[in-house]
């Protein structure tokens, strides 16, 4: 079993773009962009059984509080509210996500010792999107 708490720096994409833009982030590219540029640190601790993800991005920063398998509002930094409930497969968590207009999205967190692999999916595309950490 990997150590799930810890930090970690952003390091690398793949078609994160692509998926921001499925996701309604802007038909404007550049929004997707600079999003995708920014290098987020994310901090995971748990505390009796409940797990804080403290990301912070360029000066702007969120906690997200949550339970295993208890509906949650995920609030991220630009206003964007999701329902959420994060399930724990092995050494990964799944969040399983909804818009308030339906649109329902996958975040698997994938973690080993060197860092996350987060794979983002959802029922509005395709295309899957992918931001990885590494262990600080």
């Amino acid at each position: 079993m990997v150590q799930i708490t810890g930090k970690y720096q952003h390091v690398a994409d793949e078609n994160f773009v692509e998926y921001l833009k499925a996701y309604g982030t802007g038909d404007d590219l550049s929004k997707a962009e600079v999003f995708a540029k920014s290098k987020p640190v994310i901090e995971i601790k748990e505390n009796d059984g409940e797990w804080i993800m403290d990301v912070n991005n360029e000066g702007k920063s969120s906690v997200t509080k949550f339970k295993l398998n208890e509906p949650f509002d995920e609030v991220f930094p630009h206003g964007l509210t999701l329902k959420s409930v994060v399930k724990k497969e092995g050494d990964n968590f799944i969040f399983e996500s909804e818009t308030e207009g339906g649109t329902k999205t996958i975040r698997a967190y994938q973690f080993s010792d060197d860092g996350i692999t987060v794979r983002m999916s959802g029922d509005k595309t395709p295309i899957v999107g992918i931001r990885k950490y590494k262990r600080i």
